[in-house]
């Protein structure tokens, strides 16, 4: 069993993502702390000790969303995703897909960032993976 006290945790503010310092190769901190994440998430590997930490804000929720609390996805969705934002879950007999467009400036106003999740069977963790992506995609834009 892991020990939440060493997950992985972030803070998601504008002033946090300006304020990251670029590591080798371009990638800022944050960028780099999303990335780890992403790829643990995604291989439902619950080990996130490793991840370089970049704040203590939302554990809860990333941790709760990652274990299948929809409430705790929709909460992180709206916290960590300020503007415009907008996500669909759909699902088939096979798979859950989670669709993420963020508008971080505002609808239609300048950067926009999409992220797509997939589970089996846990629709917060699909919508958890979207959100992840959509964060490195704001990263970039």
């Amino acid at each position: 069993m892991t020990n939440r006290s060493n997950l992985w945790a972030f803070s998601l503010t504008d002033r946090a993502r300006q304020s990251s310092p670029s590591t080798a190769g371009g990638m800022t901190k944050r960028k780099q702390a999303l990335s780890g994440l992403l790829e643990k998430v995604k291989a439902g590997d619950d080990d996130w000790t490793g991840i370089v930490r970049t704040s203590e804000t939302h554990t809860d929720l990333v941790w709760n969303a990652y274990n299948g609390d929809m409430n705790a996805a929709l909460m992180l969705h709206n916290a960590v995703l300020p503007g415009c934002s907008q996500y669909s879950i759909q699902t088939d007999p096979t798979c859950i897909k989670a669709t993420v467009c963020w508008w971080p400036d505002g609808l239609s106003v300048g950067r926009e960032a999409h992220g797509v999740g997939w589970s089996e069977d846990n629709p917060a963790r699909a919508l958890l993976i979207a959100i992840l992506k959509a964060l490195i995609a704001g990263e970039d834009a």
